[in-house]
């Protein structure tokens, strides 16, 4: 079984990232950005709250679009489970060829992780979305959806995480499904940063995208410990994250 859980303490991580999206629409898009979350106890008891915020820049020929993603939850958790209730905001804008395009999108769901030992955990989520927007003076109205996610991590040492996911979104005639496998190093206890490579592959509604990431972690308040021990007690960043978010192209 997974070992005991330490006493809870207020952590938190901010992180770099740059992914290269090549699609089958003749159109390959860059993304610069970086994100920050903190988790907090509850006073003495397993309950937690943690916040997340994000932004990306994405550019393209002729496009540039703007991605602020923001999401808040509260967990339970003890040396086995981790379950949980979120809710995420992910806002896009564009500007194409003069025309102003956004997009809100806000979740609402559930999501639980079982650390089947020291080396293995596997994680479900699921709820609804409803996306709205417009652009170039037509709005597109609002559209209710449905998400559900799983993912695997599996620790080739401590300090060494391996993960994939399977997310998918849907409704009203159109869908999103997304897969990824990700490796993420902890190159240092002592000074608490990681690096992290990661692919993912999108599929939205017959527009597809292959999805090339690099990143760097730096994980505060969790003490000289292995990254499975920072990813299991500390920030979560899977769970509160909305299944399918990677809408990049």
């Amino acid at each position: 079984m997974a070992a005991p859980a330490p006493p809870p303490a207020p952590q938190a991580t901010i992180s770099g990232d740059y992914s290269y999206l090549s699609t089958n629409v003749s159109r390959n898009i860059n993304s610069f950005g970086g994100a920050i979350s903190g988790v907090t106890p509850l006073g003495s008891s397993d309950f937690s709250l943690q916040g997340d915020g994000a932004y990306h820049y994405l550019t393209t020929s002729g496009v540039n679009l703007n991605d602020y993603e923001a999401d808040g939850a509260l967990s339970w958790r003890n040396s086995v489970f981790r379950v949980g209730a979120a809710v995420a905001y992910s806002g896009f804008q564009s500007n194409n060829s003069g025309a102003h395009v956004n997009l809100n999108f806000v979740s609402y769901g559930v999501y639980g992780e079982w650390f089947a030992n020291d080396s293995f955990t596997v994680g479900v989520k699921g709820g609804g979305a409803t996306a709205s927007g417009g652009g170039g003076g037509i709005g597109f109205g609002s559209t209710t959806l449905g998400y559900a996610g799983a993912e695997a991590v599996g620790y080739a040492t401590p300090d060494v995480a391996i993960s994939g996911s399977v997310d998918y979104l849907g409704g009203n005639g159109g869908n999103l499904t997304t897969a990824g496998a990700k490796v993420e190093w902890l190159v240092s206890r002592t000074t608490p940063i990681s690096v992290f490579a990661a692919y993912t592959y999108d599929d939205l509604s017959g527009v597809t995208a292959n999805i090339f990431s690099v990143g760097a972690k730096w994980y505060i308040g969790g003490g000289s410990t292995s990254l499975v021990d920072h990813q299991r007690n500390g920030v979560d960043d899977w769970g509160p994250q909305p299944s399918a978010r990677n809408v990049n192209f």
